[in-house]
């Protein structure tokens, strides 16, 4: 088989899957692989190893192409990036087609790719959870991506990310056996993470809460900064709460502003920035807990992976799939509703560990991420 693995973007998770597929890849000699990645690929792709194999090839988008791919509404994007799919199943003779995000490409998918061309894809929110409260539209929308999934006779396999309830549910309910539940992977390394609490001058008296990933309103990024304006001198004195990964352009000149007034008499420690692998699990391996109130509770999150990983518990929603796995997993404490009142609340109690992270990062890991989907 000749498979083609598509994103147009190398944020966040999407380096991280990329890797992991690469790496499952390279031992499947039977198959060719094709890694059509953005330019950008280039910039980040040092973070990680990628050993040679003789199976496997990377080609890359145009800057054109990259920016038509990320730009436009729901239904321009769909086609863009549909249109320029399908130039690059045709050049290289693809047979299937992997996609790191598969609703980005619905509805306009089985319209305009190859016929004979076979697509399989994650889907990450699960609008399960946000069925009540969505607008009519949206519901509409929503399940016509599942229902083109389910029938199309082009799409193999909709990888439904750490939720097998979700999967069961869409298969009863489209009666098909398409949806497959997916673990959420859990980046590990052989790097030995370090205690830096000294380098960044935090006494061991300290309670250490860490936010980290690319920091947008939906992130709960403005309501920590809120909670903590909340407390009293004395309260704040307590802890330090570190900031690392990207400030996104539609919070960056509240941020600032709410960190230049807070900084003075509290503990900030700010990391703006394109984090590596190393630094945050250094991050994770120092800090007591981990911040997550989260606005889009329909989702996994990688950060969960981290948490349990080194066994911190999480402070996040107790809606959605993120509140159901904080709550089975025992990972951390979750909030009825997300505001500034209840987040300080929350911190002022200083959870301690109390997790079945062992449980957690063995259903989560990469080999059976990659089996999966491979």
């Amino acid at each position: 088989m000749r498979i083609l693995i598509f994103t147009p973007r190398t944020a966040g998770h999407h380096l991280e899957y990329l890797h992991h597929l690469y790496d499952g890849a390279k031992n499947k000699l039977e198959n060719n692989y094709i890694f059509l990645v953005p330019n950008s690929f280039k910039e980040v792709k040092n973070e990680l190893e990628w050993e040679t194999a003789p199976n496997i090839e990377f080609i890359y988008l145009t800057e054109k192409e990259s920016i038509k791919c990320n730009t436009g509404n729901y239904f321009s994007s769909s086609y863009r990036k549909c249109t320029t799919l399908k130039k690059y199943i045709l050049n290289y003779q693809i047979t299937h087609v992997i996609l790191i995000t598969l609703v980005h490409y619905l509805p306009f998918l089985p319209l305009i790719l190859p016929k004979k061309v076979k697509v399989s894809g994650i889907i990450y929110r699960l609008y399960l959870y946000e069925w009540k409260s969505l607008p009519f539209i949206k519901k509409i929308k929503d399940v016509l991506e599942m229902y083109i999934t389910a029938k199309s006779n082009m799409v193999e396999k909709g990888y439904i990310l750490n939720d097998s309830s979700a999967a069961c549910y869409y298969n009863k309910l489209f009666k098909t056996t398409k949806f497959v539940p997916l673990a959420d992977p859990i980046q590990k390394s052989n790097y030995i993470p370090q205690c830096i609490k000294k380098s960044l001058n935090i006494s061991n008296d300290k309670y250490v809460y860490l936010h980290f990933g690319g920091m947008t309103k939906r992130k709960g990024t403005l309501v920590i900064l809120d909670s903590i304006e909340r407390m009293s001198k004395n309260d704040r004195n307590k802890f330090v709460f570190i900031f690392a990964g990207h400030i996104r352009s539609d919070i960056k000149s509240q941020f600032y502003n709410k960190y230049e007034t807070l900084k003075s008499d509290t503990n900030l420690i700010l990391f703006d920035e394109f984090c590596s692998y190393e630094k945050l699990m250094d991050l994770c391996y120092s800090c007591n807990a981990i911040l997550i109130p989260y606005e889009n509770t329909s989702f996994s999150s990688g950060v969960l992976g981290y948490a349990a990983l080194f066994n911190k518990p999480v402070i996040g929603p107790a809606d959605g799939l993120l509140g159901k796995l904080i709550r089975r997993n025992k990972l951390g404490i979750t909030i009825n509703e997300i505001n500034s009142a209840n987040l300080a609340h929350k911190i002022l109690q200083t959870p301690h560990n109390n997790t079945e992270s062992k449980k957690y990062t063995e259903l989560n890991s990469i080999k059976a991420f990659q089996e999966k989907i491979l």
